[in-house]
């Protein structure tokens, strides 16, 4: 009969999967922990390495984009020597708009890339010290680990809140007339009055 309602089904289903849950909330405690441990260790590293990484993608995207609309522009110019389409043609207007959109693609990727690099060479000082601020941070989260705690205490406080709201809910829900409905097994009907 509790395998047979849709509730039950999933109440059956977090039954069955609690061990997982369990390991789930376990290792993600473990990995808080490593986490603040290899942020306090390198954490200025980590966060030089991220600048570079960035600029480096950016760099890429911008290169990938060139030389892929360098491509593109070599099969538009086969196609029209081995005439597979005319020129001004349907498919010539359409690979040109590709080369048009690709350049602008590639406009942007150099444009976001150079404004990158002078943002962290005009601001290597801010940069420095917000890289400061990230390690002392972590310093303090590895000496504070208690502070693990506080999603822990929040989540609670979050299921009481919603357990008191639905227990409200509940109350001014039964205020109205209850009404049996023979189609469903304990199903009920309820008809709403004006004063709720």
């Amino acid at each position: 009969m509790f395998d047979n309602s849709q509730a039950g089904v999933w109440v059956t289903d977090l039954y069955n999967s609690s061990t997982s849950c369990y390991i789930s909330i376990a290792m993600s405690v473990v990995y808080s922990l490593v986490f603040i441990y290899l942020m306090s260790a390198f954490a200025e590293p980590i966060a030089w390495f991220c600048v570079v990484l960035l600029q480096l993608s950016l760099a890429g995207a911008t290169a990938a984009l060139w030389f892929s609309r360098e491509k593109k522009i070599q099969a538009h110019q086969d196609m029209l020597l081995n005439k597979v389409f005319l020129p001004d043609s349907e498919q010539d207007k359409e690979a040109t708009d590709r080369e048009l959109y690709m350049l602008i693609a590639v406009i942007i990727a150099g444009v976001l890339t150079l404004g990158f690099f002078c943002c962290v060479c005009c601001g290597m000082k801010s940069l420095k010290l917000a890289i400061d601020v990230i390690d002392a941070s972590a310093d303090f989260l590895a000496g504070t680990k208690r502070i693990l705690l506080v999603p822990g205490v929040f989540f609670i406080f979050q299921i009481i809140t919603v357990l008191i709201w639905v227990a409200a809910m509940m109350c001014v829900v039964s205020m109205n007339e209850i009404t049996v409905d023979e189609t469903i097994p304990q199903g009920k009907n309820l008809v709403w009055e004006k004063k709720t």
